[in-house]
């Protein structure tokens, strides 16, 4: 029999919440119940059409295992008026042979971190060569370094971070810095992250750091600590806005490019096989993820929702008609023919098919990186961004991210009521996509940037700006006095 970890019964669990009703705050009870209702509904609407579909069946590390099942959850939330969702069989399975085994012997999909290495090919022998299964990098739990975003550093090399995180060096002069005592934050210590940073550097468990439960409690504390340094989840930095900043290293620093081509130290990759033989339904969900339209579920599970590999003749045919054009323009040192490209793949963009994500992402980007650092760029960047949330609503998060940081830019240059309005705009919008997206503490600390620049520019709507903000923070205190309630009940 495979070991398979049981599923909660969350009626169940509802239930028991209700029964502990009488001494608590009814709207206390209330939030924890709905919360567990809501976790239900899936499998109800599943109960309620009378069709039985083979859930999908897939082995791989248990940290991500409540990543996989939550993308189960979406998946279904959205095929639910076509029914074409399936559940998620998951079996924990540590190491890359174990899962691999699991895929040899019938499973549909497989996940390990850092993939199927050469030694393990020859471990799984001839089997795993002739089942020849789709690879795809998935995502990445990657530690970024982040320190306050006045702090003179732009990078340090991995000897002087070793440094740093081991309380060797205890003040900023030492490595080129100000004249400031270093203090020194991190997640927990059975934090997955954690245990991924330390094992680049073990100095980093010793007890002079500061912990903190989560990434975005983390970038609060950074951003009102001139002399802090810290390591968070790499998803998360962007929320912090110009709070803080992350610091390279090596003068590399961790953003989805760095990682897929290996050149950013501290990232585990996530690598998903899928097997030939895979269920229709399982190729379906493999879809799903691979579209992007769970890059949601990613984020709240603090991995880069990145590094998914377009269909192979989609991007062929993509590269064979614009790959000698791009590689032209960049070689020649006028931006206008970059920009005049960028808009000709773009306006292609928009005239793809609605089910076509795949290669619409693959020539946003595109577009993207030809407009983005250029003079007059910026229309062609907003349009890639409109169109990737409108196409792509797991992209709308990431959109509305890169948003913010053309604003921030401006708002650097210059501190003028009407950029620092924009760059407010961008902001509300961004805490509403993490809203959406269920990041309600990310969404809090964008929000605390927001109010921080309608202060600085004395904006007409600060006091709607404190407002939002003070919700933000309410919500985020209730979620975790509430979750905590409900351990200590059950």
């Amino acid at each position: 029999m495979r070991n398979v970890r049981e599923k909660p019964d969350r009626r169940a669990h509802a239930g028991r919440l209700c029964a502990c009703a009488g001494g608590l705050c009814p709207l206390l009870v209330g939030f924890l119940v709905g919360m567990s209702l809501s976790f239900c509904e899936p499998a109800l609407a599943g109960e309620a059409s009378g069709e039985v579909r083979s859930p999908v069946r897939m082995a791989g590390p248990a940290d991500v295992q409540g990543l996989f099942e939550a993308l189960s959850e979406e998946f279904q939330k959205s095929r639910a008026e076509s029914g074409g969702g399936v559940a998620v069989d998951y079996v924990s399975r540590e190491g890359a042979v174990p899962a691999a085994r699991e895929l040899l012997g019938g499973f549909d999909a497989v996940l390990s971190w850092g993939g199927v290495s050469e030694r393990d090919v020859l471990d799984l022998g001839r089997p795993w060569e002739a089942l020849a299964p789709e690879e795809h990098v998935i995502g990445a739990r990657a530690a970024a370094i982040v320190v306050h975003a006045r702090n003179p550093l732009d990078t340090l090399s991995s000897e002087q971070l070793e440094f740093v995180f081991s309380g060797e060096v205890e003040n900023w002069r030492a490595v080129g810095g100000e004249q400031l005592p270093i203090r020194r934050y991190g997640l927990a210590s059975s934090s997955p992250l954690t245990k991924s940073f330390e094992r680049a550097f073990p100095a980093a468990g010793s007890d002079g750091i500061i912990r903190r439960p989560t990434s975005a409690d983390i970038l609060r504390a950074i951003s009102t600590d001139p002399g802090g340094v810290g390591f968070v989840d790499a998803s998360s930095v962007v929320t912090a806005g110009g709070a803080v900043k992350a610091l390279g290293v090596g003068g590399v620093t961790a953003d989805v490019q760095s990682v897929k081509d290996g050149r950013y130290p501290f990232a585990d990759v996530l690598v998903l096989y899928v097997s030939p033989d895979a269920s229709e339904g399982a190729k379906g969900f493999v879809q799903f993820v691979l579209s992007g339209e769970g890059d949601g579920v990613f984020r709240r599970h603090a991995l880069l929702p990145t590094l998914r590999r377009v269909r192979s003749d989609a991007i062929a045919g993509f590269y064979r008609l614009y790959g000698p054009e791009i590689e032209r323009v960049r070689a020649t040192p006028d931006p206008g023919d970059d920009l005049d490209l960028a808009m000709r793949i773009l306006k292609s963009a928009q005239r793809l098919p609605p089910d076509d994500v795949q290669l619409l992402a693959a020539m946003c980007a595109a577009a993207y990186e030809l407009s983005e650092n250029i003079p007059g760029g910026e229309t062609a960047v907003f349009e890639v961004l409109n169109l990737l949330s409108e196409r792509i609503p797991g992209r709308r998060l990431d959109s509305a991210e890169k948003r913010v940081a053309l604003y921030e830019r401006a708002y650097r240059a210059d501190r003028s009521m009407h950029v620092g309005s924009a760059l407010i705009d961008a902001l509300q919008a961004h805490a509403a996509a993490a809203t959406s997206g269920r990041l309600y503490a990310e969404a809090a600390v964008i929000l605390e940037r927001a109010k921080e620049v309608a202060e600085q520019i004395g904006s007409p709507d600060l006091a709607r700006v404190r407002e939002r903000h003070s919700i933000a923070a309410a919500r985020v205190r209730a979620e975790r006095d509430a979750w905590v309630l409900a351990e200590w009940l059950l």
